[in-house]
């Protein structure tokens, strides 16, 4: 997994090895837009791309979004995105705090 940027937005490339592909989505808003590549390079200009189109329709990154590196294999990823996804947009936020607050705790204690 890696992590890019573009005009304040935020993502995590990861690669599904069953497709061959690499795929993401915009975090840090409440809408979902998710993006795929056969390569890092075209996932990452599909990224750009998607960021772009938000911001001409009129999105805005979060107030109060921030990133937190958490470190998980893809599978376990995508399964935290897929459950995360389902949620109304206040319990995703509570999840990703709870998960922000457990990683800073974690680090503390390092």
């Amino acid at each position: 997994m890696s992590i890019r940027t573009h005009q304040g937005f935020t993502t995590t490339l990861a690669y599904n090895e069953a497709d061959d592909l690499y795929f993401g989505r915009i975090e840090g808003i409440s809408e979902l837009i998710r993006f795929v590549g056969d390569t890092p390079e075209a996932a990452t200009a599909a990224f750009i791309a998607a960021v772009d189109d938000y911001l001409a329709d009129g999105g805005q990154p979060a107030e109060s979004s921030r990133s937190v590196l958490i470190d998980m294999d893809d599978q376990t990823f995508e399964t935290f995105m897929d459950e995360l996804e389902e949620l109304p947009l206040a319990e995703r936020k509570l999840r990703l705090q709870q998960l922000a607050d457990r990683k800073g705790a974690a680090a503390g204690k390092a």
